[in-house]
């Protein structure tokens, strides 16, 4: 609703606004996570399908060495599956701790030459050290690429993507015995191995190509090596004790100093396990009960499983009298239907539960066996014997191993998938090893006549291991898919802090009610004046000269001798201490009255603003009317007494932009279409009045009645434009592109311009840029009512400002804050930050959404590896040209004046040792400095400053949002130390919790980064929820995120995530109507 006052006065009264929201959008710029499936289940196929491959070659290889007996040949599965068994979950701990991509990348490597040098052994023994070596990087391999399919995936979809690497690995199993028994026929043995070489070498080259590093997050220890070496040791011991005790027999003192040995490196391995703080196995991890009997069972299982494999090859060739390519395809239909079954009941299992399916897929093992022991003849019959054998135990595989494996991995966190991923397989490799020298002991050295029986006690012992796992996988638990464990980002959020004057519909106050010249002051009730009575009041009154302070000068002079004091009437005012404005003033204050008191001199320095209107009342006329009235004094000592309680070290503070000037800087300026486009959306939230032309005693009148007053100026009269300019808390300039401006910039303020009409050039923005804009809106004269959004926002005091502060790759979540806020319809108008912080929010700044702002983060510092460019450490540990290059490819040629967004950030000189901001100029130039972690970059040097990163003295940067009072401010506080706090009630006190009386584990000491970072950021770490308690203030996990951990993108965004849900769950639509347009 619109009214008049006059001629040149418009009113308008606030109305209601719209509310816009933004769809979610789906991820981009991503690995397909099918794609690292495909990759690392293609690296884990080397060693599956070696491990079958060697099994069908064994008959080939004991041919090659005819001295050798059947014993000493175990030793090449044996020695295999023992080092698998021992060193894959130390090397699952090195995964986690080095990096996934890495230690996979490497063990494909070892594998790969190890292979090679299998295929050149010329002895049993140089077969077995290969194989030692073949399976270290087997070790490697396999826990990490089981690792990265599980980094890859959801939660929701992790558990189907585990049974479909599980069916990969059946799939390498089946394949095997086909491909081995191919190529043992036409070339031997040595054959099995060389195939690796060139599956080796695809491998390496996908992997480097797609796949993206990750490592767990937390504390990083090194893993228990030595704890490793004993348990290998004390396998060996043991499986030559199983082998051997038929042939040395029970009363040899070799047998019993083996066994010995054995104990005595199991004892060692298990005092190693309970000192060393890494140990191999895990008690946290035990006392998981699903992932403790999806082991045990594990265990049982792989040693009926690999008996089997062996026993089966035997009987194909011994009895049927297959030859070696024939036998291979006789065992691919189990492993097909090991595979298929795999994939089919991986998504049932997790919904449904695991405990029925592995019972039932346990039972038709046993009814396999039961087939195999009972049904299969000396007389080979393929289809009617072989084959139904085959599917049952295909069946009876793909219900089993690969779900025991996915329960066990669902059972424990996802950073620590490495780590459950390496015992799960050490586990399935153990009973490997178990039942191969059980099965040796059962066939000792047949012959002709005893091989038949022989074979069939060894499905017999399958049949027995498969018992015993469907009777273990009783006592799994409820028959239901356990619960994805939660992320600490859902257990631990942010707090955050409401602003008082947040919510929706609510207005500022009006200007000082009319009435004598202090009576402003009485409805101050914490000023000088507000307690005196009436009557002295009114002496004071009649005694003060009044006088007017134009725009720009003193009122009074810090370091002068104080003979006065003075009451602002009208206008605006500013406390500045040295060159720093730490205060506003508006009418009703008192200025200089602690100085006069005391008789001391000034302690900062009062600036007129605007044209002010200022009573001065002489020290002998205060002492006359006060010293002398005791009523008058008492209540002069209680106000006193009541300020320097209330007393608090020099802060800005701003008041909002009551008075705004609209001033045409060209000629054909369409200066007033922008002011009513201004007024319309001011008006939605305030009372807005309009002034075109001077009028006596006008303004002071209009904004006591008024939220804003825009003074609208064509530049027809330079007199009322200057008035504008000298009047105005912010001046928009308003100019038509392509015309030359009329105005000359004005050292006073920083103006905001908008050009309207045709896309400006770069000459004709960098003229613009030359008034020092706070920001410069370019819109189309079509859409001036959208294009003005932003700025009306920030007039009004609605506009959203977000502090994003440094901290390394913790600054990622950040994005998770965009996100959840964008997909809120959440408009954030104001950024800034420092540090890394200072990426993230230059980044959305200049247009991006959060969602292209989380691909930029991913495709730049995820894959990029910008911070990777090491150098010798003169100056810092690396160069920062990698850095540079992102900063080129990302921000260009942008100016900060001119983005969608307003934004600020921070650096530190480390000349003058003070914080430097970048309100304009080069945006990629600005956010470099503010970026540069001493130590780590090294600083940049210019003509007169040696800049480094802003987070050293101002890691959240809230003050440069806080300049103008624009709107409300979230600050998002990702520092190192920092810890998420629990939600507390607006203006309330922060307390501490009392000291609990039990004793706390010391504390731990930090890696290098993040002691380097600590240490760098020690003086911008200050509380910002105490530090700032009037904006919204949240903390997301740090999630145990190092300093450069980047590939936690994932993680990270979860954390930022669930602080911004807390935030917005805790403000309701208050944040929400402050940010609508």
């Amino acid at each position: 609703m619109t009214s008049t006052l006059g001629r040149d006065v418009s009113v308008s009264e606030p109305g209601s606004g719209n509310t816009l929201s933004t769809a979610a959008l789906p991820r981009k710029g991503r690995v397909a996570p099918r794609t690292v499936l495909l990759v690392a289940s293609f690296g884990a196929l080397l060693a599956f399908l070696d491990a079958t491959i060697v099994n069908v070659a064994f008959p080939s290889i004991r041919e090659s060495f005819p001295e050798a007996t059947i014993g000493s040949i175990s030793w090449v599965l044996n020695a295999y599956n023992i080092v698998l068994a021992a060193f894959m979950i130390v090397c699952g701990r090195l995964s986690d701790l080095l990096g996934r991509r890495r230690v996979y990348i490497s063990g494909i490597l070892l594998f790969t030459l190890a292979s090679a040098w299998c295929a050149a052994a010329t002895s049993i023994d140089v077969l077995v050290i290969a194989r030692i070596f073949q399976a270290l990087g087997a070790a490697m391999l396999i826990p990490a690429s089981l690792a990265l399919v599980v980094e890859a995936f959801p939660g929701e979809h992790r558990a189907h993507a585990i049974g479909l690497w599980g069916a990969a690995a059946a799939v390498a199993a089946g394949l095997g015995p086909p491909i081995g028994g191919a190529l043992v026929a036409s070339g031997g043995w040595r054959w099995a191995f060389l195939i690796n070489i060139p599956l080796g070498i695809a491998a390496l080259v996908l992997s480097r190509r797609v796949l993206v590093e990750s490592r767990a997050p937390g504390r990083r220890r090194m893993p228990d090596l030595l704890g490793a070496v004993l348990l290998a040791g004390a396998m060996g011991l043991g499986t030559t004790a199983l082998i051997k005790a038929h042939e040395w027999g029970a009363g040899d003192p070799l047998l019993w100093a083996v066994v010995g040995g054995c104990l005595a490196l199991f004892g060692g391995f298990v005092l190693s396990s309970r000192r060393h703080p890494s140990p191999l196995l895990d008690v946290d991890l035990l006392r998981s009960r699903p992932f403790l009997i999806s082991n045990v069972v594990t265990l049982i299982a792989g040693a009926g499983f690999f008996a089997y494999l062996l026993t089966n090859i035997l009987w194909l060739q011994y009895v049927w009298n297959y030859d070696v390519f024939r036998a291979g395809l006789a065992l691919v239909p189990g492993a097909l239907t090991a595979a298929v079954v795999a994939g089919v009941l991986g998504p049932v299992a997790s919904r449904r539960g695991y405990r029925g399916v592995i019972v039932l897929g346990s039972l038709v093992w046993v009814a396999a066996f039961v087939w195999y022991v009972r049904g299969v003849g000396t007389d080979p019959a393929f289809l009617r014997e072989w084959l139904p054998g085959q599917i049952l135990s295909g069946i009876g595989v793909g219900a089993t191993l690969p779900l025991l494996g996915s329960l066990a991995l669902e059972a424990v966190p996802g950073g620590r998938s490495a780590t459950a991923s390496a015992i799960i397989s050490s586990t399935r490799q153990v009973g490997g090893v178990l039942g191969i020298s059980i099965l040796v002991i059962i066939l000792g050295t047949p012959t002709p006549q005893t091989v038949v029986d022989l074979l069939r006690d060894g499905w017999t012992l399958s049949i027995v291991c498969f018992v015993l796992c469907a009777i273990g996988a009783l006592f799994l638990g409820a028959d239901r898919a356990p619960a994805e464990a939660p992320t600490p980002a859902t257990l631990l959020t942010g707090s955050g802090r409401e602003p008082a004057g947040l919510a929706r519909g609510s207005r500022e106050a009006s200007g000082p009610a009319t009435g004598g010249p202090l009576a402003s002051v009485q409805a101050t009730g914490s000023s000088l004046f507000s307690q005196l009575p009436a009557e002295t009041r009114d002496r004071i009154t009649g005694r003060a000269t009044p006088s007017t302070i134009p725009a720009g000068a003193l009122i009074v002079r810090q370091g002068d001798v104080a003979d006065s004091l003075f009451v602002l009437v009208s206008g605006r005012a500013e406390v500045v201490i040295g060159d720093q404005s730490v205060r506003e003033l508006g009418p009703g204050a008192v200025i200089g009255e602690l100085a006069l008191l005391t008789g001391s001199t000034r302690s900062a320095s009062v600036r007129a603003r605007r044209d002010c209107e200022v009573l001065e009342i002489d020290r002998s006329d205060l002492e006359e009317s006060v010293w002398n009235d005791p009523a008058a004094m008492s209540a002069l000592v209680a106000t006193l007494a009541h300020q320097l309680a209330e007393a608090r070290p020099p802060q800005m503070e701003v008041m909002h932009p009551g008075v705004v000037a609209v001033v045409a800087a060209t000629a054909g300026a369409p200066v007033h279409e922008v002011a009513e486009a201004l007024r319309d959306r001011l008006s939605t939230h305030l009372r807005v009045a309009v002034l075109r032309a001077a009028t006596d005693g006008a303004l002071d009148r209009v904004e006591r009645a008024h939220d804003r007053v825009l003074l609208v100026s064509s530049g027809e009269d330079p007199g009322w434009t200057d008035a504008c300019r000298r009047q105005a808390d912010v001046v928009v300039l308003v100019a038509r592109a392509g015309e030359v401006p009329t105005l000359q910039p004005s050292d006073r303020h920083q103006p905001d311009v908008v050009v309207v009409g045709r896309p400006a050039s770069e000459a004709e923005l960098a003229t613009w840029s030359s008034f020092d804009p706070w920001q410069v809106t370019v819109v189309a004269e079509r859409e001036l009512g959208g294009g003005v959004a932003r700025l009306a926002a920030r007039l009004a005091g609605r506009s959203l400002g977000l502090v994003l502060s440094g901290g390394g790759a913790r600054a990622l979540s950040h994005v998770g804050v965009l996100l959840e806020l964008e997909e809120s319809g959440i408009h954030i108008d104001r950024l800034a930050g420092a540090s890394f912080g200072a990426i993230i929010a230059a980044a959305y700044a200049s247009g991006q959404t959060a969602e292209q702002v989380e691909a930029l983060t991913y495709g730049e510092m995820v894959r990029g590896k910008p911070f990777s460019d090491y150098t010798v450490p003169r100056v810092a540990l690396v160069r920062g040209r990698r850095t540079d290059d992102v900063m080129e490819r990302t921000f260009g040629d942008l100016q900060i004046e001119r983005l969608p967004r307003q934004f600020r950030c921070v650096s530190v000189d480390l000349l003058t040792r003070s914080l430097v901001v970048f309100r304009n100029g080069s945006l990629r130039e600005a956010v470099r400095a503010s970026s540069r972690l001493p130590g780590l970059f090294p600083p940049i040097a210019t003509s007169s400053q040696l800049l480094v990163d802003g987070g050293v003295l101002d890691n959240t940067p809230v003050s440069v949002l806080r300049e103008r009072r624009e709107g409300p401010l979230v600050v998002v506080n990702v520092t190192m130390g920092a810890k998420p706090s629990p939600p507390r009630v607006p203006g309330t006190a922060t307390t501490t919790p009392p000291p609990s009386a039990k004793p706390t584990r010391a504390i731990r000491v930090p890696m290098l980064g993040e002691t380097l970072l600590r240490t760098m950021m020690i003086g911008g770490s200050a509380d910002a929820a105490q530090q700032y308690p009037d904006a919204h203030v949240i903390s997301p996990s740090p999630m145990g995120v190092g300093l450069l951990e980047f590939h936690q993108l994932d993680r990270m965004i979860e954390s930022g995530r669930a602080a911004a849900r807390d935030l917005l769950d805790r403000v309701g639509d208050d944040l929400g109507a402050s940010s609508r347009q």
